[in-house]
């Protein structure tokens, strides 16, 4: 019997755990382009396979102290657009992919590791970093994450 099990995966983000000045908002924007051959098991009935896709993720960031320890609530929205073609059984087949692949709403809190801190008046994340007289390691964090994302993705493609 064949049934659908629940997939469990761990997110290895640099600097998730990174303790950042409350107050901060950051916007990012993600962009990359990969196309080529695709390699596929010699069983199936595919050959000729071949994808070219472009994918980025918009990320809006909010820093905030919680129980005196670093927070942040990140609303994360990747999108792809692209093409893949294979001979499926001797015939000719296209997909085209576009649209929103599993956007996602993090909030994520420091347990372990410095504590929620404030910038100075008048400063800026990059001001304050570029005046730090020694280089001073990170004390190791230990944070709660919890991540909401649909189940599904919500690509569109269209077999042609």
């Amino acid at each position: 019997m064949l049934a659908p099990a629940l997939a469990v995966a761990q997110s290895l983000e640099p600097r998730l755990y990174l303790p950042l000045p409350k107050g901060m908002s950051v916007i990012n924007f993600t962009y990359g382009h990969t196309s080529g051959d695709l390699v596929l098991d010699a069983a199936l009935p595919l050959s000729n396979s071949h994808a070219r896709l472009d994918a980025g993720t918009f990320a809006f960031v909010r820093t905030f102290g919680l129980f005196g320890r670093s927070a942040q609530v990140q609303a994360i929205a990747p999108f792809a657009t692209g093409e893949a073609s294979a001979t499926v059984a001797g015939r000719d087949t296209t997909r085209n992919l576009d649209g929103l692949v599993d956007p996602m709403l993090r909030l994520a809190v420091n347990l372990k590791g410095g504590p929620a801190a404030a910038l100075p008046p008048g400063s800026s994340a990059v001001t304050t970093r570029s005046r730090r007289r020694s280089p001073r390691a990170s004390p190791p964090a230990t944070a709660v994450i919890l991540t909401f994302s649909p189940s599904a993705t919500s690509i569109r493609g269209a077999v042609e």
